[in-house]
């Protein structure tokens, strides 16, 4: 794809229009008059080294967002893309020779709090209020040593906020996160620039191998070679890693579509403009030589209204009546259910009511009062879906729903996750057999002017290197009645296994009545009902939900596979063992047991419950592990019939699934006919129960049936030497076995973006 046009509008007198300026030498080279030798970096004694994120985070980081950063961009085409002046005639002064003297000391300051003190000095102001068309008024803070409680203890070096909400700021100085228009970070050498151009590669190196010797020893094995423009020296990646958790950060805690975020090291910069699908990386330039690109940046930033600041733009900050009203509705919830994140009987940041800031949120004649984001340390890529969940408090109507805020893959046979509720609402006027494990979709759709835009640039002329193909993503919104806690947080055994046969019924009649197959069960996108269906009752329904990775296949091509999606842990032992196998209701089923295993290993007494260093090993072979042969070997041998649970309508309930899951996987010997027929048709029977409509469900309530109610005492447990599955990176799928959303409806790539997901750029 071509890229997108630049706005032609006449730069700023001696703002370079091509290649940046190349790098000031500091005395001429003794051989040649021609070449240039690089800045000598100062002593990393002097730099503030920051505690979180920690050395390995940083590496692990950049390792997760390879091949996504798309440069160099020219700085005056950054500029007019991206922070266009919208009026060429409106008075922009030029900052005085004072300001410039003290930005362009920063280059030369010894030790990195200096650096921020004189950046904020030369700032201090900027820009001024007879600047024309200037909409946000600008602050700039020092806030190195202020690590953000609600931010993971983060700290970046200067914040640059909107005065405008100054009342938020905790006193007066300590800008968190959540109030960042954007941030800069400094690094007292160039060999911590995170990206190389040709011109500058070699320099860049040497410089490196001098300011290292308290770096080394944290690369990964990883072959940091495959993408050019990614520096893959160790202050290069960290560097990297670093600029992009901040980003993750920062684009976390507030509902964003995009942030710009400036890096300043040495005597150099560069600019960064960051969204859910890539980030695209000006051209290094010498802000000593040219300090007005600076000044010009911040001037462009406050004449751009919110949308273009990057802010959802169907989202404001709430009044402090507003505010009020949420506070009085979600007082009765658990802190944790404030943001759909039920951890029991964890709280969230140990917050109350009258410290959750609020957000407004209007989509067509709605209003909703919705909590703003939190921090959560899994959120380490600013790359991805982003999912931000949230009580919403309904202006007008005074109920309580629940909000699912998340960037959706924006092709056209992508099938919206509020498309399937539409089709859910429709079925569910008509038929009087319509399950009960669905929730209802009060309004929901796409964000206009929410489009993430790294397709438009990948291809770019001055793209560098080997890239990855970005997802084209727009921000996708439903509200739901039903306002249900994660079934994570069941208290018996009995409500458990109501939940999931709620569930699973509806999985059925959403494959076999609407021909969308789910492809994500998973304890995460099971709910449970926040009281019990009967008043003084202990059980619960269940509800399934999340169907932003469904496939609907009555579109499906049969010419190719519709791919894969879920979650790791609990993919079948088939979809793991063979990378042909295509995933089917089958498949789902699977993952449904594997999810209720999951959840009694981990919340519910057995064999294991009083051995943990058993117990942790035996859940880390069978869902972090994950290998397919584990899985396989535990139904083939039997192990899940053979845990001794202490729940006996679990241990019957586990059993007869097992008995039948495990047919998938029994080898058929051909040496013995006559036993080989009898198998044969053992697994041909159980197959068919495998594939029936109603077959896991129904046998889940049968044994319902017999269990007793449940005991007045909380059959939930803790294990708390085995955390809970929550980290990204081992939640994804390897990249051979996770699909891409956008198969969508038809279950393949459309043509137009079929091609491979990385290419290497040619001359």
């Amino acid at each position: 794809m071509a890229p997108a046009e630049p706005n032609t509008q006449v730069g700023i007198p001696g703002v370079p229009q091509g290649n940046v300026t190349p790098p000031r030498s500091v005395e001429p080279d003794s051989e040649s008059k021609t070449k240039t030798t690089p800045l000598q970096p100062r002593l990393n004694k002097y730099s503030l080294k920051p505690s979180i994120p920690s050395p390995e985070k940083r590496i692990d980081v950049a390792n997760h967002t390879q091949g996504y950063y798309y440069g160099p961009m020219p700085v005056q085409e950054f500029f007019d893309t991206f922070m266009p002046y919208k009026d060429l005639s409106f008075k922009r002064n030029r900052p005085s020779e004072t300001q410039r003297e003290k930005l362009i000391s920063v280059a030369t300051m010894e030790s990195e709090s200096a650096m921020y003190t004189a950046f904020v000095d030369a700032l201090k102001g900027w820009p001024p209020p007879d600047d024309g068309r200037r909409k946000v008024e600008l602050e700039f803070h020092d806030v190195h040593s202020y690590q953000d409680p609600n931010c993971g203890e983060l700290a970046v070096d200067v914040a640059v906020v909107d005065t405008s909400i100054k009342h938020l700021w905790a006193n007066g100085k300590k800008v968190s996160f959540s109030e960042h228009e954007t941030h800069t970070e400094f690094k007292l050498s160039n060999s911590f620039d995170p990206f190389v151009e040709k011109e500058t590669n070699r320099q860049i190196e040497d410089s490196t191998q001098d300011s290292a010797d308290d770096n080394t020893n944290i690369l990964s094995t990883r072959d940091w070679g495959d993408f050019e423009f990614e520096n893959s020296t160790n202050d290069g990646i960290s560097c990297r890693g670093q600029l992009a958790y901040y980003a993750a950060a920062a684009m976390t805690v507030q509902y964003r579509t995009h942030f710009f975020q400036l890096l300043m090291f040495n005597a150099y910069a560069r600019i960064i403009r960051w969204d859910r699908s890539c980030a695209i990386v000006s051209q290094r330039f010498d802000y000593a030589e040219e300090p007005d690109l600076i000044f010009d940046f911040y001037r462009r930033l406050a004449q751009l209204d919110r949308g273009e600041r990057g802010y959802d733009p169907e989202i404001t900050y709430a009044t402090e009546g507003e505010a009020e009203l949420a506070r009085a509705a979600f007082r009765s919830f658990h802190p944790d259910g404030w943001h759909g994140r039920f951890e029991f009987p964890k709280k969230l940041h140990n917050r109350d009511i009258r410290s959750q800031a609020f957000r407004t949120l209007t989509t067509g004649d709605s209003q909703f009062v919705i909590c703003a984001p939190v921090f959560y340390p899994d959120c380490y890529t600013p790359f991805g879906r982003s999912t931000q969940r949230s009580l919403a408090y309904r202006l007008g109507k005074e109920t309580i729903c629940f909000m699912k805020h998340f960037h959706s893959q924006n092709y056209s046979t992508t099938l919206k996750e509020s498309t399937v509720y539409l089709r859910l609402d429709d079925k569910r006027k008509t038929d009087k057999n319509f399950p009960r494990g669905f929730c209802r979709m009060i309004t929901g759709g796409d964000v206009p002017g929410t489009v993430s835009i790294g397709h438009l640039f990948w291809n770019a002329s001055w793209v560098c290197g080997c890239v990855r193909e970005p997802r084209q993503l727009i921000v996708h919104r439903i509200f739901l009645e039903e306002v249900g806690r994660s079934i994570r947080t069941f208290t018996n055994a009995k409500t458990m296994l109501t939940c999931v046969a709620d569930a699973m019924e509806a999985h059925s009649y959403l494959l076999h009545v609407l021909g969308i197959l789910h492809r994500d069960i998973s304890p995460g996108n099971i709910l449970m009902e926040r009281y019990p269906e009967v008043p003084g009752g202990k059980v619960r329904r269940g509800m399934l939900i999340d169907f932003d990775h469904a496939l609907d296949l009555n579109r499906t091509g049969r010419s190719q596979s519709p791919g894969r999606s879920g979650t790791f842990q609990f993919f079948s032992a088939a979809l793991l063992l063979d990378p042909r196998v295509v995933q089917s209701g089958i498949d789902d089923r699977e993952s449904c047991f594997h999810s209720i295993v999951y959840l009694s290993m981990l919340h519910l007494q057995h064999g294991l419950s009083n051995n943990p260093t058993k117990l942790h090993a035996q859940l880390m072979s069978l869902f972090e592990d994950a290998l397919g042969t584990h899985k396989e070997g535990a139904l083939t041998q039997n192990l899940y019939q053979r845990f001794d649970w202490a729940n006996q309508g679990l241990q019957k309930t586990l059993t007869v699934l097992a008995d039948v899951i495990k047919w998938r996987y029994v080898e058929i010997a051909e040496e013995s006919p006559e036993l080989a027929v009898i198998l044969k048709k053992l697994r041909d029977e159980n197959m068919k129960l495998l594939e029936d409509r109603h077959w896991m469900h129904n046998t889940i309530r049968e044994h319902l049936k017999t269990m007793p109610d449940p005991p007045e005492e909380i059959e939930f447990v803790v294990n708390s030497h085995h955390p809970l599955v929550t980290t990204p990176a081992s939640k994804r799928s390897s990249d051979t076995l996770n699909t891409s959303n956008r198969l969508g409806l038809d279950g393949h790539l459309p043509a137009d973006i079929s091609s491979s997901n990385k290419r290497q750029k040619t001359k």
